[in-house]
C-alpha cells in the first residue's frame, strides 16, 4: 500500500496546474483574487485527517471539505469541489 501522505508531502514542490485549472479551482472553492489557488490546494493536502483514495491515473484527496482531483504522474492538480453537504 503507498503512503499517499508522504509521496505528496515529499513532492509539495512540484504540484502545479493549468490556467484553466487554477480559474476552475478558484471558482469552485469560491477563493479571493489574492489567494493563489495551488497554495490553497498544497495547505489542504498538508492538513491533517486528510484522505487519499487512488483510481487509475488519478488520486481524489478528501480534505477539510473539499475533494481534490490530481494526476498522481504530473502532480497536476486537476480541480477541487467544496463537498455537498447532505440532507
Amino acid at each position: 500500500m503507498v503512503d499517499w501522505a508522504g509521496y505528496f508531502a515529499s513532492n509539495i514542490s512540484r504540484l502545479h496546474t493549468t490556467v484553466s485549472g487554477r480559474s476552475r479551482i478558484s471558482q469552485n472553492l469560491s477563493l479571493d483574487a489574492s489567494e493563489d489557488a495551488v497554495e490553497v490546494v498544497k495547505s489542504l493536502i498538508m492538513s491533517k485527517g486528510v484522505r487519499f483514495a487512488r483510481r487509475g491515473k488519478n488520486c481524489y484527496i478528501g480534505a477539510d471539505g473539499c475533494r481534490i482531483t490530481m494526476n498522481v504522474s504530473s502532480l497536476t492538480v486537476i480541480t477541487a469541489h467544496r463537498k455537498r453537504e447532505s440532507g
